[in-house]
């Protein structure tokens, strides 16, 4: 997903975040993929675990899981890894699958789903 894109649903979300009252406003995109005072809060409010991994085709990843207790050694059983080439972009991707679960997975999948 381009960061265009990502920073749309990471947008979305936060929206949800909101109350009800601001939700007829237009939406305001950020740049929360790529700005680390915009990431950072999200990442520590939503327990987001970043580490990175080398793979062979991929080069060095940066992985996002949430984890409540804030174990960065090993991931909960079950939970959600998602990669990117930041590790902002990882984290938002990984808020994002919170957030919305399979919905975003489609658009992933099926980019033209989330074109506007």
């Amino acid at each position: 997903m381009d960061l265009a894109k990502l920073n749309y649903w990471v947008s979305c979300a936060e929206r949800t975040q909101e109350s009800t009252a601001g939700q007829d406003t237009p939406l305001v995109v950020r740049p929360y993929a790529s700005d680390p005072t915009l990431a950072e809060s999200i990442i520590a409010r939503e327990h987001i675990v970043i580490s990175h991994i080398v793979d062979d085709e991929l080069g060095e990843m940066a992985i996002a899981w949430i984890d409540p207790s804030g174990d960065v050694d090993r991931r909960p059983l079950g939970s959600s890894i998602w990669m990117g080439e930041t590790d902002y972009e990882a984290a938002m991707l990984c808020y994002v699958n919170a957030c919305f679960g399979g919905a975003l997975l489609m658009c992933v999948e099926n980019p033209a789903l989330d074109a506007d």
